[in-house]
């Protein structure tokens, strides 16, 4: 299977990759540098970061607030339980929902650090264009 590329040539292109949505991108294919930034030397990690960063998934992120999540829930209910309440059905549900929250905002939080991250990699290339 043959993944399509996106030929980045001029500035008006890089500006097209921050005008896609922060949680859904478009899929555009391999995004590659041509024109006046072919010859330099940091073409090709230019070219990995965009790719990176442009397709980044906040996974990371995500697995980190869900840990976090998790260790609060399990401390909500130790909390609880020491102090002579039996968790009932709702309180581990609300725990279980504390580290699901935890994994859907270290998602949102991952995928908005990309999109920083893209957006001044994009200022830099513009500079080098």
């Amino acid at each position: 299977m043959s993944f399509p590329a996106f030929e980045i040539t001029d500035s008006s292109k890089l500006n097209q990759l921050l005008k896609q949505g922060v949680f859904w991108r478009k899929k555009i294919g391999l995004i590659i540098l041509k024109g006046a930034i072919q010859t330099h030397p940091q073409k090709s990690f230019w070219q990995n970061e965009l790719n990176t960063h442009y397709y980044a998934c906040g996974c990371d992120e995500s697995a980190v607030g869900f840990f976090l999540g998790v260790i609060l829930g399990s401390l909500w209910l130790a909390f609880s339980w020491f102090q002579g309440i039996t968790p009932d059905f709702i309180t581990i549900i609300i725990a279980v929902m504390v580290a699901a929250a935890g994994g859907l905002i270290g998602k949102a939080i991952g995928k908005l650090i990309a999109n920083q991250k893209l957006k001044t990699l994009i200022l830099i290339l513009q500079k080098e264009l």
